[in-house]
């Protein structure tokens, strides 16, 4: 009985998200059309693009949520395809740059890559996580958010640096074995980001190597960096 209700629950909420999910849609949509309105009025505009920040947290939160649910199904695959390197990152920064405009945070793309080199992700998924980190960072940021990219060993490194505080050294060392435990750093995080993070890369796999992220403080920015790993 108690599996049917635990089973029962679980469908329940999967559905809810995404409900909530496609509402979210939509009132990102009367904003963006709202913005138009309010083209001249800069406060108003800054206040909006305020309000669509804190709606994309709460949709990536949503994702978040439904991609480990899959995962805990063990009906979750990977759409791996190739994919300009260059290009992702471009679409990284416009994705975001409305909001780091809002808050006075300029974000820079660094590619170490030639334009047309490419490499097989899951785009959406990748682009998911990333875009949380993003996200994330501009809630510390100061002035200036980096996202760059580079091969190193053979391997595509994704990194999102900021000038924020960032990590604790300890957090540093130990988030691996208490991300996914309830540790909180600073934003009262559950660790289900990182969780999921790890989640993603780890589904990126080439010849046994699986993808991976890491957590360093920024040589670049003085703060955060946070790196995806993909094979």
């Amino acid at each position: 009985m108690s599996d049917k209700i635990e089973l029962d629950f679980s469908t329940v909420m999967f559905s809810t998200i995404h409900d909530v999910k496609n509402s979210l849609v939509v009132a990102q949509g009367s904003l963006t059309d709202l913005s138009d309105i309010f083209k001249s009025n800069t406060e108003a505009n800054q206040s909006l693009a305020l309000l669509q920040y804190e709606i994309e947290r709460t949709n990536h939160n949503l994702v978040r949520m439904l991609m480990l649910y899959k995962l805990n199904q063990e009906f979750f695959t990977p759409h791996l395809d190739e994919y300009e390197v260059d290009d992702f990152l471009d679409e990284l920064i416009i994705h975001n740059e409305p909001y780091g405009e809002a808050k006075q945070v300029v974000l820079e793309k660094q590619c170490s890559l030639d334009e047309e080199d490419t490499w097989y992700l899951d785009r959406d998924l990748l682009a998911s996580v990333i875009n949380s980190v993003i996200n994330n960072a501009l809630r510390y940021a100061k002035s200036k958010i980096i996202i760059s990219a580079e091969v190193i060993d053979k391997q595509l490194h994704i990194h999102v640096d900021d000038d924020g505080g960032g990590y604790p050294d300890e957090f540093i060392r130990n988030w691996k074995t208490r991300a996914s435990s309830g540790f909180n750093y600073e934003s009262q995080s559950t660790g289900l980001g990182l969780y999921f993070a790890e989640k993603v890369a780890q589904a990126h796999v080439l010849q046994g190597v699986h993808g991976d992220v890491m957590l360093e403080h920024s040589q670049h920015l003085d703060g955060a960096r946070f790196t995806m790993v993909i094979p």
